[in-house]
């Protein structure tokens, strides 16, 4: 399960980076109740002879942003949950099924915006391309 969880964390990673332009690492919550859990009822069928783990993992995020104006700053903040799908086998063979995000952005305590993206969707049984 360490494996799984170092996988999709590195995928949400890269991901997040992509997604909001950053450098810097995502910011999960310090101490989150990040969730880890192997659901093989979820496994695909193309996928039962090839994987012997199907994991779930979800964590938090939050990001702060003062923003220097005339008067008082006004301070941004991003809260979201970021969340994955994942195929692993003995051999730390693996296949991403999902990765997603979802997260509202405040402007001093009110709500400005609220989106949900998917990265990845690979559900379906890959091709012998």
């Amino acid at each position: 399960m360490s494996a799984g969880d170092l996988l999709v964390e590195h995928q949400l990673d890269a991901d997040y980076r992509e997604l909001f332009r950053i450098w810097a690492g995502p910011p999960w919550t310090e101490n989150s109740e990040r969730q880890k859990l192997v659901d093989n009822d979820r496994m695909p069928t193309w996928a039962i002879d090839l994987y012997d783990i199907c994991m779930y993992w979800e964590d938090d995020f939050s990001r702060e942003e003062t923003i220097r104006q005339q008067g008082p700053d006004a301070v941004k903040q991003w809260n979201g949950t970021c969340w994955g799908w994942i195929l692993v086998n003995k051999e730390l063979e693996f296949h991403i099924l999902e990765t997603g995000i979802r997260w509202i952005v405040q402007e001093d305590g009110v709500e400005t915006e609220s989106h949900s993206r998917t990265f990845v969707d690979a559900w379906q049984q890959p091709s012998d391309d």
